[in-house]
Parts: C-alpha cells; structure tokens; sequence
C-alpha cells in the first residue's frame, strides 16, 4: 500500500512517474493540526519510493500489484492510486488513446460462497528503459498490432550515478585522505575513537543549537564571535542546503546561518577532531575545504557577491579558521569541488601520501 504522494511524481530520478489521482478535499484542520499530518504523511513516502523501485527492478515480465481498488467508490484507493498513474502514461505518437481496459485485474471473493469478488491485484507489463527506451517501447507494440496499454518504465540503476549526493562531511574526507574515505563510505567502516568524541561533541553543539542557546556555545569558544552572533536579529539554525551539478548533488547542513553586523551572509561551524598526530596539516586542510564548500552553497542559496566564513577550533582557539568568499572564489571552489566529486565517481582512492599519517590504521 502506498500513501499518497503530494509531488506530480513518485521519484522523477528514477524514472518512476505516477499522475496525481486528484485534488482531494480540501483540508480544514487548524494549520498545526494539517502541518503535522503532512509531516507525517510525508515520512513515509521516501520508503514507499524504495519499496517499489526494488519492486519494479526484480520484476522481469510483469509485476503484479495488490491493493483495494472499488470502482463504484469516489474515494482513492491505493490500487486505484498506482492504476491511475499507470494508465496515465506516454501515448504511442500520433494518437490520442482512451482509457485502457486491456490490464488484467486479478479478483478473489474470499473463499465465501455469495460474496462479490472484488479486485484485489492488478498485473503490469514491465518494459524496463535499458532494453528499450519510451519511444521504441511504444514503436514495438504498435508494431506488433497490440492495442496501447500503460507501461512501467525503469530506468537502470547506473543512470542514477548522475543524481548522486554527496555532503560536505563526505568531501571533507575525502580530502583529508581519499583511503580513509573508502574505508569509511565505500566498505563502511565504523569511525574510530577521535571520531566518535568529535560526532558526540558536534550532537551537543546541534542540540544548544536547536534551543537557541548562542550565549551557551559563546562560553565554548573564546574567541566570542558567537556574542556576535547572539545579537543579530534572526540567526538561523541547521540550515540545510544543496546544488545540483552534472557530477552528483552537493549538499549539507549549515550549523549556524546569520546576517552580521555589516549586512553580509555569513556562517559558522565548528572544528572538534583534531585528527591522529601527524597529520594536523592534512586535517586543517580539508576543514578549510568544508568551510570554502559551505561558503560556496550559501552564495548559491542567497545569491549574494560575498559570503562570510568562520570554523572555530574547540581544542585550539588560535587555530580557528575565517574567510572572506567574493564570486571569483566561489568559481574556483565550484571547480575544485566537482574535480574531486569526478575523483570519487572514478573510484580514485589511494593514498595522498606514503606513509600515510590520517589512515594508518586501516592499512595493517
């Protein structure tokens, strides 16, 4: 079963697209009451969207559909949902085609002698988009001499390399050490100790974050930027932010967004894993990254000429970095940014240096 989806498709990158089934009533709730069921309803549909891609994908002729589906009911059912969208699909070229009847409804009464059989299931042609694309799909059937009937297009699994998402933190790693970054979201190996202290401090920092708590964090950190912070007007908190690329989606999640004193959009993070001994310059480095990569998606978010930068360092005040990001530097960032996204997609995961002072311990 699968709640309705309030987008005009299931998932566009997939190549999954279902019609809305219609407008519905209108919502009369108090707008607490419907921004809460919506956020509710909502939760579920990036699950619904996994459930029928893997659905879709292990089908090899056909896939077959259960769900109610009550014709002489105005209410949408969940059968009458995915019908819906099916046969409201591409149209063969030059033709206008009327509602299809040709899709085989699967009816069980039960078992009970007297009952009605109602529809229960609903059998679908699969044509998948790697063996044939929409137009030659349609040009085959017609060719064939079999009247049109709605198709569940599939897009292959290696075309969604394109649409891949990759946050700062990840970026962040890989610049560190592309090794370590293949240890850890390439195998997945769990972080180490420093690690864990620096995520635990950084859900401690969130946390102040989301009560508002500026003039708590300020007491972290000496340098009292925070204070600065705590006068502006609207500081916003956990900002998330992303800019699509034709190498993968960047995004991220900025702790701390503002205004200063001077007008100008600036951002604030805060550095806690100092890293393992030795290797504090590739550490800096790749912070330094994060904070020009975050720079680069607020310029883009607000579309403003300049952009503010600060990475407080909680162990070392004194190494805290700052910067100051006009256009010509967010061009530069863009490209280096996507240079190593291409690095990724290309699976370049060696080593930047022999011996290696970030990821030793993975090479035991």
């Amino acid at each position: 079963r699968f709640q309705f989806d309030l987008e005009p498709y299931l998932d566009q990158q997939l190549g999954i697209g279902f019609s809305l089934p219609g407008e519905g009533e209108a919502e009369e709730a108090n707008p607490l009451t419907a921004f809460l069921k919506d956020q509710s309803r909502r939760k579920t549909i990036g699950e619904e969207k996994r459930i029928l891609y893997v659905a879709c994908t292990r089908a090899r002729d056909m896939l077959i559909v259960s769900g109610d589906w009550e014709p002489d009911r105005e209410k949408v059912h969940s059968l009458n949902w995915i019908l819906e969208g099916l046969e409201i699909g591409e149209q063969p070229p030059g033709g206008i085609v009327e509602r299809p009847v040709e899709l085989e409804r699967l009816s069980n009464s039960g078992g009970r002698p007297g009952r009605r059989a109602s529809i229960h299931a609903l059998r679908v042609e699969v044509i998948r988009a790697e063996d044939l694309s929409g137009e030659e799909a349609l040009a085959a059937l017609a060719s064939a001499g079999q009247p049109f009937r709605p198709q569940l297009f599939i897009e292959p699994l290696a075309s969604r390399s394109t649409s891949e998402e990759f946050s700062g933190e990840m970026l962040r790693k890989y610049v560190e050490c592309p090794h370590r970054y293949f240890a850890r979201y390439v195998l997945g190996i769990p972080p180490d100790a420093g690690e864990e202290r620096s995520l635990k401090f950084d859900a401690t920092v969130n946390a102040l974050l989301r009560q508002g708590k500026l003039r708590s964090l300020a007491a972290l950190f000496p340098p009292a930027r925070l204070n600065v912070v705590a006068s502006t007007s609207d500081p916003q908190m956990l900002v998330s932010v992303a800019m699509p690329t034709p190498e993968g989606i960047l995004s991220d999640t900025l702790p701390l967004v503002y205004r200063d004193l001077e007008g100008v959009w600036s951002l604030m993070r805060f550095w806690t894993d100092a890293g393992p001994p030795g290797a504090e310059e590739f550490v800096q480095e790749s912070y330094r990254f994060l904070l020009e990569f975050d720079a680069l998606l607020l310029q883009r978010l607000h579309e403003v000429p300049v952009v503010r930068g600060a990475l407080l360092n909680a162990a070392e005040p004194g190494r805290s970095l700052f910067l100051e990001a006009g256009e010509s530097a967010a061009k530069e960032s863009e490209q280096k940014v996507r240079r190593i996204v291409r690095s990724i997609l290309e699976k370049r995961f060696g080593h930047r240096a022999l011996p290696c002072p970030v990821c030793h311990a993975y090479d035991r």
